[in-house]
């Protein structure tokens, strides 16, 4: 696979310290080249292109951002994915068979080189439609080797009833959120337990840098990360999202956003959650219900 460099110029970058989170699918929803994205991109404040590796309709490579530099493809998860973007909008059209051909070999090379084994849509991380719903994720992945995305996630509980459902839909978010590896079977387990540790971990070191070993044990580091910390309605932070996945691995349905919106629903379904675990019936979540949440 031949990666063309057309030596774009970039204003300041920041190297990212690891790739951890994996590769992020992405489509232009437009038709350009790999200098025309960048000039967009310059023109939104940005330092240049936001992806790493961009892949037009003839199945063409291209490089956009130095792929060992942070990104600006997927909010939230910036710091330790690799962005790779395809031309095209594929809401309403779809890919062509060079273009498909070129991104299996992407996906390809990534794991040879970088070691990736987790590839996830934007859509997986962010609330947005892109790549698209003719994205072809599943015939460029090989599902058994990743973790499913949320949209196709979402249709394979769609004929599932009852608690057992919101569980697993549960262990999909916590799969997706914080690489928790766990089967999705909605039966809350040890394992299911211990990934909503990983969970809780994972949005700390994102709100507040805690540099926790993401490990689902809830140990001394971990209590000292959380202290006092809570979240209430209004609040928008990846503490917020936590609390969504965590409720949900709880069996009780809420709407995941990515970073979290504490939004009147999450409150709702919070107080639900208290009143039915004799907690305080405030809307907050502190110390208390957090710890309820992760046993």
């Amino acid at each position: 696979m031949q990666i063309i460099d057309t030596h774009l110029k970039f204003k300041s970058l920041t190297k990212r310290k690891s790739t951890d989170g994996g590769a992020v699918f992405h489509h232009a929803a437009c038709h350009g080249s790999v200098e025309d994205i960048h000039r967009m991109h310059l023109a939104n404040g940005w330092s240049g292109i936001g992806y790493h590796i961009y892949i037009r309709l003839d199945g063409k490579v291209y490089k956009g951002r130095p792929i060992d530099m942070i990104g600006a493809h997927a909010s939230g998860v910036n710091y330790n994915t690799i962005g790779v973007c395809c031309e095209g909008n594929f809401e309403n059209e779809q890919m062509p068979e060079a273009q498909k051909q070129a991104l299996k070999e992407v996906v390809s090379w990534l794991r040879k080189e970088y070691g990736i084994t987790r590839f996830r849509k934007h859509s997986d991380v962010s609330k947005t439609a892109c790549p698209g719903k003719n994205f072809p994720f599943g015939e460029v992945v090989k599902v058994s080797e990743n973790i499913p995305s949320k949209t196709e996630s979402i249709q394979q509980i769609q004929h599932i009833a009852g608690k057992g459902a919101i569980i697993r839909a549960g262990q999909i978010h916590a799969n997706n959120f914080a690489g928790a590896g766990i089967v999705t079977d909605g039966i809350r387990g040890n394992a299911t337990l211990k990934a909503g540790i990983k969970v809780l971990q994972t949005a700390m070191n994102l709100d507040y840098k805690s540099k926790l070993a993401v490990d689902g044990i809830y140990g001394s580091a971990t209590k000292a990360a959380l202290g006092k910390h809570y979240v209430k309605k209004g609040e928008k932070q990846y503490m917020v999202t936590a609390l969504q996945i965590l409720l949900m691995l709880k069996g009780y349905a809420c709407d995941l956003t990515c970073p979290g919106v504490f939004d009147t629903a999450t409150e709702s379904v919070v107080k639900e959650y208290q009143k039915n675990n004799l907690l305080t019936v405030d809307g907050v979540v502190g110390y208390n219900t957090w710890m309820s949440l992760i046993h």
